[in-house]
Order: structure tokens, then C-alpha cells, then sequence
């Protein structure tokens, strides 16, 4: 890889100074050349005649430039000039090989004759030897501009201004002192103020040290004087960002600048799938269209203005879950039960749901003092697998008739169903495919306490166990279920229909209705609604077609007639299907999203 040159070590020549302008009177090979003291001066080197196949190394650590002169022949090579001087900056190391008629150059990194990957000949002192390795420090040659109002922490390493594949630590010094009272740390790290700058350019004359290879640079730093240099301002760690799939998603860098505009472009790297980069405002956003998982994006920004570009590298994390959302279909009332039928299509990236399905409310019988309508059943269930894509058939229950026609099935096909209500009964089970726990049986039909009494209709079911509940008595619904109508003292008006049960998940329970010469209704459970009835000692307005003691949404029997007024018609069912990290049934985040 290289080869250490020390002048105590046997089969290499010693080392040498030289201290100013000199001509030399031989060159021998394998020397190492040290050029110290003040230049810029000036060596001239000997006849090349006589050295033939002789290498030469000349290294400046003086400080200013030295140049090499030939009195016969030229320079050439790859830092030949075909003429007859050269000069060799500061800091860096020369090969001079004579071919007999002229001198063969090299500078620092270029490969020798012998064919080794090239390096830098440096050092802290001829004594203490010297390093002729395949390795070396390099540097850029400026650190850039910078606004006046800035506050400069520029790490020469971490930024990539100066380079080494050597294995020692780099230690850095100001060989002159630095402007504008800048500092340099021995780890690299340049700072300071630059409000006292009066001039667009500085000179930083720093020196690297790693072991024994030494290298001077001589940076220049830009300073704008109107603050017209982008700053960044977002820092480049732009966070995890968690969110379904399908789903808007955005992110905003920033940069500021004191005169003129900002325009954002994309250096290198890739955004999010599905994003794009807001030139003007630097807003990324988009429609992901990344699949569910999880992703880390690196990519580089330019915030250009006033003709200066400033980058910054950034690191974006998302986390891609399944999409969040829900269907929801209900049934219809006014009619004889039965069901209404709707097509549900299994969004993209969903390949599970929850499910809740209520059963109709069963109507009220027309006749004297007789029963109420019975809730209509629920049952849920979680992890239901779907394809993303394919269509399914939602069978939705429609409430019951004002005579006696029982409630609709909601079913999710093949897997779940919630009966409906009937007049006169304790409503059908309910039924699911899958292995998770499911509610039961709504309310039963009112009942009539005593002779020349009406039963009130059954409230819709809770969302665990079995809520079969006579309402001669009243009764309050249970796990999220309505509550049943009371039993009311009349032979002629009828009595109140049951409460619904709401569909997004278990919540409050239903009230139960009062007794007497109220007509009350049931209480709706969870958002459900109550269920209707006309104002005491009014007549209902529709007569014996159609009484206002219906069942309340979702679920809710129809009141008991009388000879004055038919049954309540029975409350629809439902059928709600929700999908998303998170969500399950009765009441895990089971809310509108």
C-alpha cells in the first residue's frame, strides 16, 4: 500500500532541507526534499542529463509557493508544463524523475511509474520521518457563502470539506490567525460571527495533522453581505409519519432567506410514493400509494435563491397501516318487513373488518289492548376476512308492519345475522360463521299488564348477551341496547314504541318508559333513537291506519294498538362495516372516522 521514508532506516537516502532559494548540484534517489523556510522562492535543479531513472520527491511545507527550474530540458508528465518551470503550492509533494533529457512530474495522488495507486508525501519534521503512502488527506478548496447574519459551525470532517481513508484521528490549528475572529477546533469544527464581515471573500489558512502526513489548505469562504443565501430551517429528520393506506399525506420543508424568493427542487433521493415537492412552497404531498407497511425515504432538497443553492439531505418515516373506514347501510320502515339489499365493494388494502348488524323492529298488532312489536336482534363480529376488490351482498332489515308483519333480517353474507323483531314474541337468535363473541336477542314484544291494557314495543338489542325483555313492567335496555315502551292503561289508544339501538358501538343504555296514561316511549340506546308517540290526551293524528307509536332507529319494536289506533310501525335495521389498526366491536375506537 505505501512505504515509510526515514532517514533511520537503512536502503533509503536521508532526508534534506531546504530553506530558500538554492540550485542544486545533484539529485539522488529516493530523497525525500523537505522545502521550508518563507517562500515563495525559487530551486533550480540540475542538468537532468546525468540522472537518468532517478526519483526525486520535493515537498513544500514553506508556506508559499516554490517553483522548480530546469536549466536543459522541460517538465513534462501529468504536471509537466512543457516549459522549463513548475511550481509546487504549499502543502503538496512533487516526484521529479529525469528521463536523460527532461524532468518527469508528479504531484500528490498521481500514480507513480512503478504503478501504486498514487498518494501524498507529508510530515511534521524531516527527523521524525516521513509518509509516502497509497492514502492522504484531501480538501475542497472553499467552504462555501454564507449570509452576514450567520453563525458559522462548519465541521470540516462531517461535511465532507476535508477527506481521509487514513486511520488516524485528524487534528486541525490556524497556521495564520483567521478572520473576523474565527475559530477552528483541533476536531475541525470552523465557528464564529460573521456580522463584522465587510468584504464577499476570506482566506482560512488551516492545517490538517494526522500522524505523520500534514496538509495545509488555504479555503475561501464566501460571505453575502445582503443575507441573499438560503438558510434551512427544517432540520433534516422529518419524522414518522402513521396513516392508512390511500391516505393524503404531507410534509412541508422550509428554508429562509433575506431578499427574493425560494424555489425547492429535488437534488437526489426519491419522497414517498404516490408525493411530489411543491416548488414554491416546498409542501410534499400526495396520495400514497405505498402498500401497508412500514418505509424510510432519503432524499435531498436544493432551496435555491439569488443564485445560491443551499441542500440539505432529509429522512422521512411512514408507517403505512390499513385503510380507516366505514359503510353503512340501513333499512326502511313503513313497510311489511323484509329487506332491503345494497353491494359493498372491499376497498383497497383492506383485508379485514368489523361488523355490526341490528335486525328491524317488528310492528305492533291493530286489535283491543294487545301486544307490541319485538326489538330487532344485533350481533357483531371482528377479523372478518374480505378481498380487496371483490363485491358483497349487505341484506338489510326493514321495519315490521303497523299489523302485525314481523321485522327484516341484516345479514353479512355468510357470515352473521341479526333476525328482526316479530309481534307477540321474543325475537329470533341471532347467528355468526367466526369465532368471535357476538350479542344477542333484542328486546321482546310488550306485553299487556292486565286486561284493557297495550303493550309497548321492545327495545332494540344490546351488544352482549341476551337482552329477551317483557315491557308490562318496563325495562331498561342493557350492554348499549333500547329500552322497552311501558304497557300503558288503555284499551284505545295503544301504547309507545321501543328505543333503537345506536350502530357505532356500545354505548349508554336505553331508558325505559313510564308507566300510567303517558303513552311514553322507550329510550334509545347508544345513539339510537327513541321511539315515537302522540302527546297524552291527544288523538294520534293518523287514526287506526298507522300509529305514531313506532319503533326507534335502529332495532325498535312497535307499539301495541288499541280500537282507536293501529300498532307502531316497527324501527329498520342496519348493518355498519368498519376497517382499520385499532378498530373492533363493541367499542374499540368504534366512533365515526
Amino acid at each position: 500500500m505505501g512505504r515509510r521514508l526515514n532517514n533511520s532506516t537503512g536502503g533509503l537516502p536521508a532526508s534534506r532541507k531546504i530553506t530558500g532559494a538554492i540550485t542544486e548540484t545533484f539529485i539522488q534517489a529516493g530523497q525525500v526534499v523537505q522545502l521550508t523556510g518563507s517562500g515563495p522562492y525559487t530551486v533550480v535543479l540540475p542538468n537532468p542529463a546525468p540522472y537518468a531513472g532517478v526519483n526525486t520527491y520535493y515537498w513544500n511545507n514553506s508556506g508559499g509557493d516554490v517553483t522548480l527550474t530546469t536549466p536543459s530540458g522541460v517538465f513534462n508528465g501529468p504536471s509537466g508544463k512543457g516549459t522549463n518551470a513548475t511550481i509546487i503550492e504549499d502543502g503538496f509533494t512533487l516526484a521529479v524523475a529525469s528521463d536523460g533529457t527532461n524532468y518527469f512530474t508528479q504531484w500528490e495522488n498521481m500514480p507513480d511509474k512503478t504503478g501504486s495507486s498514487g498518494a501524498v508525501l507529508t510530515s511534521s519534521g524531516v527527523d521524525g520521518g516521513l509518509y509516502w503512502g497509497s492514502t492522504a488527506l484531501t480538501g475542497a478548496d472553499t467552504l462555501g457563502t454564507f449570509n452576514k447574519n450567520s453563525t458559522l459551525s462548519i465541521d470540516l470532517i462531517a461535511e465532507g470539506i476535508v477527506s481521509t481513508t487514513l486511520p488516524d484521528p485528524v487534528t486541525f490549528t490556524a497556521f495564520e490567525a483567521l478572520p473576523l475572529s474565527l475559530s477552528i477546533s483541533s476536531a475541525g469544527v470552523v465557528s464564529g460571527s460573521l456580522s463584522a464581515a465587510t468584504l464577499p471573500s476570506y482566506t482560512l489558512k488551516i492545517e490538517a495533522a494526522q500522524g505523520s502526513v500534514i496538509k495545509r489548505f488555504n479555503f475561501e469562504l464566501g460571505v453575502s453581505l445582503t443575507n441573499a443565501v438560503p438558510t434551512w430551517s427544517t432540520a433534516s429528520n422529518l419524522g414518522t409519519s402513521t396513516f392508512g393506506a390511500g391516505s393524503a399525506i404531507s410534509k412541508t420543508v422550509t428554508a429562509t432567506v433575506g431578499t427574493g424568493s425560494i424555489t425547492y427542487t429535488l437534488s437526489s433521493g426519491q419522497y414517498p410514493a404516490g408525493t411530489s415537492l411543491n416548488a414554491g412552497n416546498g409542501v410534499i404531498s400526495g396520495t400514497s400509494s405505498d402498500s401497508v407497511g412500514s418505509y424510510t425515504y432519503n432524499f435531498t432538497v436544493g432551496a435555491t435563491a439569488n443564485g445560491f443553492t443551499v441542500y440539505r439531505a432529509f429522512t422521512w418515516s411512514l408507517v403505512v397501516n390499513p385503510p380507516i373506514g366505514q359503510a353503512i347501510y340501513t333499512g326502511v320502515t313503513n313497510t311489511a318487513g323484509d329487506q332491503s339489499y345494497y353491494t359493498w365493494v372491499a376497498p383497497a388494502g383492506v383485508s379485514t373488518v368489523s361488523v355490526a348488524a341490528i335486525g328491524a323492529g317488528g310492528g305492533g298488532y291493530y286489535g283491543w289492548a294487545v301486544c307490541g312489536g319485538a326489538g330487532g336482534a344485533l350481533t357483531w363480529a371482528n377479523g372478518i376476512p374480505v378481498t380487496p376488490g371483490s363485491s358483497y351482498t349487505i341484506a338489510v332489515g326493514r321495519g315490521g308492519c303497523w299489523s302485525q308483519s314481523g321485522g327484516g333480517c341484516s345479514c353479512f353474507p355468510n357470515i352473521m345475522a341479526a333476525n328482526g323483531g316479530r309481534c307477540g314474541c321474543c325475537p329470533g337468535c341471532c347467528y355468526i360463521n367466526t369465532g368471535a363473541i357476538t350479542g344477542n336477542a333484542g328486546g321482546a314484544s310488550g306485553t299487556p299488564a292486565y286486561p284493557d291494557t297495550a303493550g309497548g314495543g321492545g327495545g332494540g338489542g344490546g351488544y352482549a348477551g341476551n337482552q329477551c325483555r317483557y315491557s308490562n313492567s318496563g325495562y331498561t335496555g342493557c350492554h348499549g341496547g333500547g329500552g322497552n315502551a311501558n304497557s300503558h292503561h288503555s284499551s284505545t289508544y295503544g301504547t309507545g314504541g321501543g328505543g333503537g339501538t345506536g350502530i357505532y358501538g356500545q354505548g349508554n343504555n336505553g331508558t325505559c318508559g313510564n308507566g300510567g296514561y303517558s303513552h311514553s316511549t322507550g329510550g334509545g340506546g347508544g345513539q339510537g333513537s327513541n321511539g315515537t308517540c302522540g302527546k297524552p290526551g291527544e288523538p294520534w293524528n293518523n287514526g287506526q291506519g298507522n300509529g305514531w307509536s313506532c319503533g326507534g332507529c335502529f332495532g325498535g319494536g312497535g307499539g301495541g294498538g288499541g280500537t282507536s289506533h293501529g300498532g307502531g310501525w316497527g324501527g329498520p335495521g342496519a348493518v355498519r362495516i368498519i376497517w382499520g389498526n385499532g378498530r373492533a366491536y363493541p367499542s374499540t375506537n368504534t366512533a365515526d372516522q
